[in-house]
């Protein structure tokens, strides 16, 4: 039998499900992935939240979701406890990507047991070195806001997924766009974890401009995941689905939707602090330091992408650079 244990870290629970098929050997060691909270969904006669832990065979793989929205030292502690009270021995964590809210939980877990840290490229220096992520947002050396929990994780150890001692029967899919070097991982059982590559209707409502690296890349790895075979897929912020497509699609359309808000706002001869200004207000987002950052670098990429394909022309002059649109390619 193949074991699905669900984890809910916020209540401190655990509850198993049982997918037939599938041998079972007793599950002691687990390996961690870390990402955000999606809501409960069933799927046929399996439940699948995050966060949650996959029972594999003889390796015993299992892999976590953990929760970001409540104390990072707190959710790692919570993440223990759970495993100490199932028998599990955390083995590794794999960090799909190096943003604050999927490694925040790593320092704590890997100094109370010594644990691998596992993430690929540029999203190890990241790990290793997570200054650097507010100091790229901004551009700069960070301001004290920007140097919080939400923005800055603390420092970890980190072995590149390209070491020996990664789990053999997790296969690493590269999923680029969102952030440098993401990636996601498929099991054994061929569940596909997607990371951030792929947001849920409510997410998109809710936040308007979803975090984007490389829009070019972004774009490519929508189409990419669209043709992958996996029997589950599991995003980190959106349900769990049996079928990708639809969640591809809907999120595709909402990078075109942005390029069209920024060619009309680029109409005229527009800075970039005036563009993202008028997408603030465009999408009713409520300006804080950290959405300032976070909308701004994600604009930024927007105004690249849209340069580099010719929507847009660069206008310098007037000891400034401002973003036209390009009339013949609207």
């Amino acid at each position: 039998m193949f074991t699905l244990t669900k984890i809910d870290i916020a209540n401190g629970t655990a509850k198993h499900f049982i997918h037939p098929g599938k041998q079972c050997l007793p599950h002691s060691a687990i390996f961690l992935i870390f990402a955000t909270q999606s809501n409960s969904k069933n799927i046929g006669d399996r439940s699948l939240r995050s966060p949650y832990v996959r029972t594999e065979t003889s390796r015993s793989a299992e892999l976590l979701h953990k929760q970001p929205c409540e104390d990072d030292k707190e959710a790692a502690k919570k993440a223990l406890k759970i495993a100490g009270q199932n028998g599990w021995r955390i083995k590794g964590i794999i960090n799909t990507h190096s943003n604050a809210d999927h490694i925040g939980g790593n320092q704590y877990i890997q100094k109370q047991t010594g644990c691998p840290i596992f993430a690929s490229g540029i999203e190890g220096v990241f790990t290793r070195h997570p200054i650097l992520e507010p100091s790229f947002l901004f551009g700069g050396y960070p301001f004290k806001e920007l140097r919080s929990k939400f923005l800055l994780a603390k420092e970890s150890e980190v072995t590149d997924c390209s070491s020996p001692g990664f789990p053999s029967e997790l296969e690493l899919i590269s999923l680029p766009g969102h952030f440098f070097d993401m990636v996601g991982v498929r099991t054994p059982d061929n569940t596909v974890f997607l990371a951030d590559c792929v947001s849920s209707p409510s997410v998109l409502e809710k936040y308007g401009v979803t975090f984007i690296y490389d829009v070019a890349q972004y774009l490519a790895t929508l189409d990419y995941i669209e043709t992958i075979d996996a029997a589950v897929f599991v995003p980190s912020h959106a349900d769990a689905t049996i079928d990708i497509r639809p969640l591809a699609a809907l999120n595709r359309a909402k990078v075109h939707e942005i390029a069209h808000a920024i060619e009309e706002i680029c109409a005229d001869p527009q800075t970039t602090e005036s563009i993202i200004q008028a997408i603030f207000r465009a999408y009713r987002l409520t300006m804080t330091a950290e959405q300032y950052v976070l909308v701004g670098s994600t604009i930024r990429s927007y105004l690249s992408w849209m340069k580099d394909s010719g929507k847009l022309d660069l206008v310098i002059g007037e000891d400034s650079l401002r973003w036209q649109t390009n009339p013949t390619k609207i």
